[in-house]
């Protein structure tokens, strides 16, 4: 045998595992930034906590693309990612809002919380066991990081438009209930996963892209809740015109077999 041979070999495993490092890194960054942003919360910096919540969100998207696009995508990683999803984006969001709003609210409160944790868990349950072979250009069901995306929004319209103001602590039972069944339904949501940015795109497109980032930029925390708030109705839209369709093709078909 070649001397040289063992040693290709020994390298070809280590760049193998180092790829199957890098995208578990990004998720434990994700976990990293949801416990920071616990740590936050109970220090009371709530708006530096959904900053933190939004570091994880881009550890949760760039794990996910990088395992696909290397190919090392494994059960291993998905559990684990599951496991960071979990704390970042139930967990976090949960004591946020019960810390900030909820502890108030005498034994209600605290009850709230915690459905939006096991709501969570569950949707991260089934997604795992039952979602292998769904339509990837949708989610079903809410996802934990959109809903983690509710508890951000109200924290940040607190901060900039009703700021000291305590009339928003009557929305935030209702908004975990909302979020909560949203994240067990079967309510159909875009992933954006399928979305591709390679090729070429019209003119126009790019200018009205370079202009929404510019507001967004320019207007952050009002423009995230407002981004927040039409992918939640957009959702119950969609599903309204599926039922309305659905409903309309089955009094067709009552009114064709009458006629026959």
């Amino acid at each position: 045998m070649n001397p040289a041979e063992p040693q290709k070999w020994r390298s070809r495993f280590s760049i193998r595992r180092g790829v199957y490092l890098l995208p578990s890194l990004f998720t434990l960054a994700n976990l990293f930034f949801g416990f920071y942003a616990i740590i936050l919360a109970f220090r009371g910096h709530y708006v530096a906590a959904c900053m933190a919540i939004i570091c994880s969100y881009v550890a949760d998207i760039l794990d996910g693309r990088i395992a696909r696009l290397t190919g090392t995508t494994s059960e291993f990683g998905v559990e684990f990612d599951s496991l960071a999803d979990l704390v970042s984006f139930c967990v976090a969001p949960a004591l946020m809002l019960y810390l900030r709003w909820l502890h108030d609210i005498p034994k209600i409160g605290w009850v709230c919380a915690f459905v939006f944790v096991a709501c969570g868990a569950i949707r991260l349950a089934r997604f795992n066991a039952y979602d292998t072979t769904h339509d990837t250009a949708y989610f079903n069901g809410f996802s934990t990081p959109a809903a983690a995306g509710g508890a951000i929004s109200l924290v940040f319209l607190e901060h900039r438009i009703f700021p000291g103001q305590t009339h928003v602590s009557v929305i935030v039972p209702w908004l975990c209930i909302v979020l909560s069944f949203l994240m067990v339904s079967n309510i159909r949501y875009p992933s954006f996963k399928n979305l591709k940015l390679e090729g070429r795109i019209p003119a126009r497109l790019l200018i009205a892209i370079v202009f929404f980032v510019f507001i967004f930029v320019s207007k952050f925390y009002v423009a995230f809740a407002a981004l927040f708030f039409v992918y939640l109705l957009s959702g119950l839209f969609v599903q309204l015109a599926f039922l309305k369709s659905v409903r309309d093709a089955r009094r067709i078909q009552k009114e064709e077999m009458s006629t026959r």
